[in-house]
C-alpha cells in the first residue's frame, strides 16, 4: 500500500456520544479495569515498510506487563492479516495469550478493492462494543464510551469517538522524541491509570487530553 493516502468520508460523532462525553466525570472510590485497544505500528513499535525489520518502543515490555495486569487489552491494527502475527509476537511476547482480541485490517469494513489500497481507515468503537466474542473474553462485561480507551498515533482514526482516544506521539523510524515526564509509554501508563479512576473516561479525556507534560510522570 504505497502512494498518497486516499481520503474517505469521516463518520461524525453521534448526538448521544457527544452528550455523554460532555457530562461531568465522577471520581470513583478505586481504580477499575478498562478495555484498552492498542494500535501497533507507530504506537508500540516501528516497522520498516516491506520488511519484517522493526524496533520496539522504549519500555514496551514494562508497559505491556502493566496494562495487561490491570486492564482488558486487545490489538486493533490496520496491518494486513499476514503481518499481524509477526508484530503481535514482537510487541507482546508470552503475554500475547492474555489479549482478548487481535483485530487487523479485515475488521475495518473495507471493500475488497479498498483493502489493498492506502485508504484512510476509521476505528469505529461501536464495532468493538457490539462484538460478542470480546464480551465473552471479558467475562460478559458490556463495554461503551465510559470504559474504553483507544491508544493510537493517528487522531483521524478515532474521528467518531474522539474522546476515547489517547493520542500517542508517533514512533517514526524507530526514533523517540524526548519530552517532559520521561518515557512516553511510562507517561501513558500513568495517564490510563488515572482515567480508570473515573466513571466516564470519555468525559474525563475530553477535559484532560493526553499531552506530554509533568502531570504524567513515567511510572517506569
Amino acid at each position: 500500500m504505497t502512494g498518497p493516502k486516499i481520503a474517505r468520508p469521516a463518520p461524525p460523532p453521534d448526538a448521544a456520544y457527544t452528550a455523554s462525553a460532555q457530562s461531568q466525570p465522577v471520581r470513583l472510590p478505586e481504580q477499575r479495569p478498562l478495555l484498552i485497544i492498542l494500535d501497533l505500528n507507530g504506537t508500540l513499535l516501528w516497522r520498516k515498510k516491506f520488511s519484517n525489520k522493526m524496533q520496539l518502543r522504549k519500555d514496551l515490555a514494562k508497559f505491556v506487563d502493566h496494562i495487561i495486569q490491570w486492564h482488558h487489552v486487545m490489538i486493533w491494527s490496520s496491518v494486513m492479516h499476514r503481518n499481524m502475527t509477526t508484530l503481535a509476537k514482537a510487541a507482546f511476547g508470552d503475554l500475547r495469550k492474555h489479549l482478548v482480541a487481535e483485530w487487523d485490517r479485515t475488521t475495518l469494513r473495507l471493500s475488497e478493492e479498498e483493502s489493498g489500497q492506502n485508504v484512510q481507515v476509521y476505528k469505529q468503537l461501536e464495532w468493538v462494543w457490539a462484538d460478542a466474542e470480546i464480551r465473552r473474553e471479558t467475562g460478559g462485561k458490556i463495554w461503551d464510551q465510559s470504559s474504553t480507551l483507544l491508544l493510537d498515533d493517528t487522531a483521524l482514526k478515532a474521528y467518531k469517538q474522539p474522546f476515547n482516544l489517547v493520542l500517542v506521539p508517533e514512533y517514526e523510524s524507530g526514533v523517540e522524541v524526548k519530552g517532559p515526564g520521561g518515557s512516553v509509554l511510562g507517561q501513558i501508563a500513568a495517564y490510563v491509570d488515572e482515567a480508570s479512576k473515573y466513571d466516564n473516561v470519555s468525559a474525563w479525556v475530553r477535559e484532560n487530553p493526553f499531552v506530554r507534560d509533568t502531570r504524567w510522570a513515567s511510572i517506569f
